[in-house]
């Protein structure tokens, strides 16, 4: 967990670096949707309205990587964010959400 827990800072670090700043990162954010509640480790958002219009990149994290799966990435489908980068270990997968669901991009 330490690794995954490293592996986001840098993800943070590094969308920091981009031109996000602190107050449109939310570590640990919570929502609500229509298949229930969740949370990811952190959420990137465009203005300070934290929603689904706003949503742009989310982190979220993993026991198993074989459970990393396109239906366990849809169920983040809710928060509106069109990447998704799924944190195991030393390993950061990137996904894209869109119309079509959750699509695997590649190992980074």
């Amino acid at each position: 967990m330490v690794a995954q827990n490293k592996l986001i800072s840098e993800i943070q670090t590094n969308l920091l670096r981009c031109g996000y700043s602190d107050r449109l990162l939310q570590t640990d954010y919570f929502y609500e949707d229509d298949i229930g509640e969740h949370t990811v480790q952190l959420a990137g958002f465009s203005s300070s309205v934290y929603d689904s219009r706003t949503s742009c990149i989310s982190v979220i994290d993993c026991d198993d990587l074989q459970e990393v799966t396109d239906k366990h990435v849809n169920q983040f489908r809710g928060l509106g964010a069109p990447v998704v980068f799924v944190c195991y270990r030393e390993t950061v997968q990137w996904w894209t959400i869109g119309i079509g669901g959750a699509v695997f991009q590649k190992l980074i």
